[in-house]
């Protein structure tokens, strides 16, 4: 897997876990996740401001790539109604999403890395932890199998 990726995943998981410690409404709840996010990691006040500016470049990013989301599903509807698929529009609209995440992810990973440089070991060992405390596949084997399935 080339750097790219791995880089994409990071901080969508570091935006899944500041997300996830929030599930209300997004514009009324950003203090209290802050609060929630800055409690958990023992953050001083200079790392705070960093973990807001991430927020904000997250919620930005979020924005910037779900804009145009009505018109590329009724583009891919349109595509899916046809009596064959035309793979090079589908590979065309694939494309334009890369291009702005590939655009986009320069500026988020610089906020990334200023505030993981600015975590203590302790911190980031943290940060991990409540990363996979709150992934999506594990809190569907807690909350759906109950340990049934577990090898």
């Amino acid at each position: 897997m080339n750097n790219k990726w791995i880089v994409l995943i990071a901080i969508i998981a570091v935006g899944g876990f500041i997300a996830g410690c929030g599930r209300d409404h997004r514009s009324s709840k950003n203090d209290r996740l802050i609060k929630i996010v800055s409690k958990r990691l023992q953050l001083d006040d200079q790392q705070k401001a960093k973990l807001v500016l991430l927020h904000k470049e997250l919620e930005n990013l979020r924005y910037e790539t779900n804009r145009d989301h009505s018109q590329l599903k009724e583009e891919f509807v349109s595509l899916l109604e046809a009596d064959s698929l035309d793979q090079q529009q589908v590979l065309n609209i694939i494309e334009r999403k890369q291009s702005q995440v590939d655009e986009l992810a320069p500026q988020v990973v610089g906020v990334v890395s200023d505030f993981h440089s600015s975590l203590s070991q302790e911190q980031r060992k943290k940060l991990v932890e409540e990363i996979k405390k709150h992934s999506h596949g594990q809190r569907y084997k807690r909350h759906h199998f109950r340990g049934r399935f577990n090898s």
